[in-house]
């Protein structure tokens, strides 16, 4: 995908949505993307939306181990 240009004309928006997308579902993150594509985040993110991506949820892999202990504690009666 050729930086520096205007992606006005719908063939190529399509052609680099589909570029983004194949990679996205491959496992690549935006930010990944936006280093290759040598395109801002909001073009990306905009690309893939019109590739029609559903996008993975934010944040990696959570590392902290789930509590057992209630979240309301303080409303526990003593």
């Amino acid at each position: 995908m050729a930086s520096g240009r205007r992606l006005t004309d719908a063939a190529e928006r399509e052609a680099a949505g589909a570029w983004l997308a194949e990679h996205y579902q491959a496992g690549a993150s935006i930010p990944t993307l936006v280093k290759a594509a040598r395109r801002s985040y909001g073009l990306v993110h905009s690309l893939l939306t019109e590739a029609g991506i559903d996008f993975r949820p934010r944040g990696g892999p959570n590392r902290c181990r789930q509590s057992t202990e209630p979240t309301d504690k303080f409303l526990e009666t003593t």
